[in-house]
């Protein structure tokens, strides 16, 4: 099992998400343990595995990120801001770094043609984040946003 992996999600039609590819496909050639998850935008779809992961790790728009540490959840990183500055290859590159278990002579003996530690691949069991994070409540951030939207629009339209 691998110490870090980041996870990327994305959406099928989505121009934040077009905007930031060039930087998922860096990220995606220079680090190891990198899963990319591309969302699809049909409602049918809204229970499928993908949708259920992006749920679980408390991802609530795209384009994300999420840095999974010695099985603990970290917080997402949502927008196109966190790709294009760097922070999340960063943060990532700090994560990996932290492995108790990768003696310097192991990450010698393990680097890939890019200089990067080449580990295992880690299966994400789409069980409940470690973060402590209710997902019941994960929902109710975007209702409610959608209900102030609905009752602004009701003020503004009544005029």
């Amino acid at each position: 099992m691998a110490w870090a992996e980041l996870i990327i999600f994305t959406q099928i039609g989505c121009p934040h998400c077009e905007s930031v590819k060039v930087h998922i496909d860096k990220l995606k050639s220079q680090l190891t343990d990198v899963s990319h998850v591309i969302l699809d935008p049909n409602p049918a779809k809204a229970q499928d595995r993908d949708h259920q992961l992006a749920e679980r790790l408390g991802i609530i728009s795209v384009p994300a990120a999420v840095i999974i540490e010695n099985n603990t959840v970290g917080n997402p990183y949502l927008g196109t801001q966190h790709f294009s500055s760097g922070k999340i290859f960063q943060d990532y590159t700090l994560a990996q770094s932290r492995n108790p278990q990768l003696t310097d002579a192991a990450q010698i003996d393990q680097t890939n043609n890019n200089g990067t530690t080449s580990v295992p691949p880690l299966e994400v069991d789409p069980g409940l984040p470690t973060t402590g994070t209710d997902p019941s409540k994960t929902l109710l951030k975007p209702a409610a946003i959608v209900l102030g939207l609905i009752i602004a629009g009701v003020f503004i339209f009544k005029k």
